[in-house]
């Protein structure tokens, strides 16, 4: 391995850098290389050798982040050098400035998981040094489940400070196993953040603003209702369904998918496809961008929009009945440049390989009224 690499990898493992910048890195100095890493460090994924050939950013953004979680950093460099000691304790040194800063630390009712006190317009996060994140609305008290065998060396906490209450899970010990942490999440609060440093992201039935972020692991939201989403992930696919004002989706290796109804929408991906379903864009500027896959939306029918969109390398098909626009560029790399029921919104497409095709979103019923008895 080369001293640049090495130097990047211990940037990660010391905490100076997170592991999306350290991938994005590692990419930079030596691409070869980084596919290499992702092969060696994420099996059982896609392809002969455990790497999903398709992402390879986002396989080794994978890599990274198991890394962090079981301490072996031999998953990501074992063919190139020794063991890796576990990096600084950055939970307990987090845990100790929220002390001296006046945070109040809550009672969970079992010890380190149950019950515990949430008020209206509370903004809730939930901070996991590693491990993956479920949380769900509920009618019902706040309450914090912990899932996994064999865990150990590791603290859970909640803390709060005026409106801000933080869940935290984090390392004790250089080398640990941390749990999957599951919150219900009464529908009083204000907002709800989920970060993780390696590990999936699961919001579920919320009506206020979320916000995902993991280094390393796909991001699911279901049932949102409402309101704003924000995802962001290194390397993993994000997937959305709901009625939502707005959604901001970005992973640098993995597919984005929308599917409902989204009045606003900003969704890059460096590596995968883009598929959203059931834009309804009348105002502002909408942007879906991928380097390398295809992108298909669905627009809603009541949509205005001036529409600007191009492919590298693919087809194109631009089917909304009424548009005027005109096309321009060459067979294998097409640009169009159109209006649909005028100019209300402003939509940029754009790929660097793939297709890409715009069409109207299938009309959802609306629920009939119940017979008459």
């Amino acid at each position: 391995m080369s001293e640049e690499r090495m130097q990047i990898l211990e940037m990660v493992r010391d905490g100076k850098i997170t592991a999306e910048e350290g991938v994005r890195l590692l990419e930079a100095v030596h691409p070869k290389a980084a596919r290499a890493a992702g092969a060696a460090g994420t099996p059982g994924a896609p392809g002969a050798s455990g790497v999903d050939r398709d992402d390879p950013v986002g396989s080794l953004a994978n890599a990274v982040a198991q890394a962090i979680q079981s301490g072996d950093w031999k998953s990501i460099v074992g063919q190139f050098a020794g063991s890796w000691s576990g990096g600084p304790m950055h939970g307990l040194e987090r845990k100790r400035e929220r002390e001296a800063g006046g945070w109040e630390f809550l009672t969970l009712s079992e010890g380190d998981h149950g019950a515990f006190e949430l008020r209206p317009g509370d903004s809730l996060s939930v901070e996991h040094e590693a491990g993956s994140v479920e949380a769900a609305a509920t009618a019902g008290d706040a309450r914090l489940e912990l899932e996994g065998e064999a865990t150990h060396s590791f603290e859970i906490y909640v803390a709060r400070k005026d409106k801000d209450v933080v869940v935290v899970g984090h390392r004790t010990a250089p080398f640990a196993k941390l749990p999957r942490l599951k919150l219900s999440v009464p529908c009083i609060v204000a907002d709800v953040a989920l970060k993780t440093a390696g590990g999936g992201l699961t919001a579920e039935a919320f009506s206020v603003p979320v916000h995902l972020k993991t280094a390393g692991g796909s991001v699911r939201v279901r049932g949102q209702r409402g309101s704003h989403v924000e995802a962001k992930t290194a390397g993993g696919s994000i997937k959305v369904d709901g009625t939502v004002d707005r959604i901001d989706l970005h992973t640098s290796g993995g597919s984005i998918k929308f599917e409902g109804r989204t009045g606003a929408f900003d969704v890059k991906t460096s590596g995968g496809s883009i598929h959203i379903d059931g834009a309804e864009l009348t105002m502002g500027e909408h942007t879906a961008k991928t380097s390398g896959g295809s992108v298909h939306i669905s627009l809603a029918r009541q949509s205005s929009v001036e529409l600007e969109a191009k492919t590298s390398a693919g087809s194109m098909a631009i089917n909304l009945p009424g548009a005027e626009g005109e096309r321009s560029g060459g067979r294998i790399s097409p640009r169009y440049h159109g209006r649909y029921n005028g100019d209300g919104a402003k939509l940029k497409v754009s790929t660097a390989a793939g297709a890409v095709h715009i069409d109207l979103a299938e009309e959802i019923a609306e629920e009939s009224e119940p017979p008459s008895v």
